[in-house]
């Protein structure tokens, strides 16, 4: 348990035996967090026995300073019935990291008084920067952003997978076409390179087009290193075939 709230319950239990007057229970939950620069509301609630304690003549006042001031504000708290009081630390001191407060009630004529928090020991809040309009999404655009996303993977997969069926698709045909030249030399062999530069080919992927004798050697370099069964067996495990 926190020092904090090790204070808090001491006080209560001095609050409890002081007699009839002071309020057998004060109910108060210190804030966990606030935005920097907007006023944070404090409330508390006295009770006393079964039912809601009369505030008649009771006061509360709220002492707060920001971090790094010296002196603390003093801000009353104000009945809202049944034994409850609000307020609110002003936005003057919410403008740092963090604000700090204790809270004194006292009774009709200055009966008595007790304290949840001190000048020394105060209960302390962290502030949190606002959130600009900009840094807010709603839950539309969070939908529309997975869903972007996801497309967007799809389409990534997509592609990776038509350029791996392409290279494959690219390396048979040239394997079907260049594989009965492998064995060919000499005259026989620019013969055959002639003849087919001058034919219009069905390429697989880049449709009917005309290769230049250059590259039907770079490509016949190529298929003699090839083994087409194992290209075909590739073929066969593409996806989307």
């Amino acid at each position: 348990m926190s020092k904090r709230f090790l204070h808090l319950l001491a006080v209560l239990a001095v609050a409890g035996g002081a007699g009839a007057a002071p309020p057998s229970k004060i109910v108060h939950r210190p804030p966990t967090v606030a935005t920097m620069g907007q006023p944070l509301p404090i409330a508390l609630t006295l009770a006393a026995g079964p039912g809601p304690q009369s505030a008649d003549g009771i006061s509360v006042t709220l002492h707060c300073r920001a971090r790094g001031e010296d002196r603390y504000t003093a801000v009353p708290l104000f009945t809202r019935g049944a034994g409850r009081f609000e307020g609110e630390i002003p936005a003057l001191h919410t403008r740092s990291l963090s604000v700090a407060y204790y809270l004194e009630i006292a009774g009709p004529d200055g009966a008595w008084s007790v304290s949840l928090g001190s000048a020394d020991e105060p209960i302390d809040v962290g502030l949190l920067a606002p959130q600009r309009a900009g840094d807010r999404v709603s839950p539309a655009a969070k939908v529309a952003l997975m869903a972007a996303v996801a497309l967007g993977l799809s389409a990534a997969l997509w592609l990776r997978e038509r350029r791996q069926k392409n290279t494959v698709l690219d390396q048979i045909f040239w394997a079907r076409t260049l594989l009965p030249l492998v064995h060919l030399k000499g005259s026989r062999l620019s013969a055959e390179l002639t003849r087919l530069s001058r034919q219009t080919l069905q390429h697989p992927v880049s449709g009917p087009l005309v290769f230049p004798r250059v590259t039907l050697l770079q490509r016949l370099a190529e298929v003699r290193a090839v083994d087409l069964d194992s290209l075909e067996e590739s073929r066969d495990r593409l996806p989307g075939r």
